[in-house]
């Protein structure tokens, strides 16, 4: 079994009443193509759903989703500023993830990049990383929280030489907290959430 990190949609799904997803997929070089769709019906408690179709000769796809009958959104956005090297090129790549209580032990992958296309950031200034998706569904509730976890690898790069540094932790977000820092070595991170200016949920995520 493999993970996929989905490549969208980089919004959140907002349905009144009954929805119905469909999942298309690619399973062979030859494009071996397919398709299959589900029905979900509104509920008074969020709801994971779990469905399995066939991927292909020998091939299945697990999907998993989270239904959350009245939700509201909060946008996630992460600053990093890296020291200044002066010529070493710099780089980076991992993994940033959200989640809530009501998301069971699954998360939302806010930032996917592996190594081999990992994002230039430039030295001595600050750079947002490229989210997708940057909000996040929660449910509708008083006590608003959320749970971020960082784990990102910076490659400096000087004379085709790399040298890997770990940037990895975990932030509690609540209504009162709208930004927190980290610090490694001087390379900077900044999570800021912006919670919702209105208590009006939305009927579906």
């Amino acid at each position: 079994m493999v993970d996929l990190v989905p490549i969208g949609p980089r919004s959140i799904l907002e349905a009144y009443g009954p929805i119905s997803m469909g999942v298309f997929y690619s399973t062979t070089a030859d494009g071996d193509e397919g398709s299959k769709g589900w029905g979900v019906c509104d509920d008074d408690e969020p709801e994971e759903y779990t469905q399995t179709t066939c991927g292909g000769p020998g091939r299945e796809l697990e999907i998993t989703y989270l239904v959350i009958p009245y939700a509201v959104e909060a946008n996630v956005e992460v600053r990093l500023k890296l020291k200044d090297l002066g010529f070493r090129s710099r780089a980076v790549y991992g993994k940033i993830k959200a989640s809530a209580t009501d998301y069971g032990n699954k998360s939302v992958h806010l930032f996917s990049c592996e190594r081999g296309r990992s994002w230039s950031v430039p030295s001595g200034s600050t750079s947002i990383l490229p989210l997708s998706p940057s909000v996040v569904a929660l449910p509708y509730c008083r006590q608003l929280e959320l749970h971020v976890e960082v784990d990102l690898t910076v490659i400096t790069t000087c004379d085709n030489q790399e040298e890997d540094k770990n940037l990895k932790f975990s932030l509690e977000f609540t209504r009162g907290i709208r930004s927190q820092e980290r610090e490694v070595d001087d390379d900077q991170v900044e999570v800021k959430i912006t919670w919702p200016q209105h208590e009006q949920p939305l009927y579906a995520s």
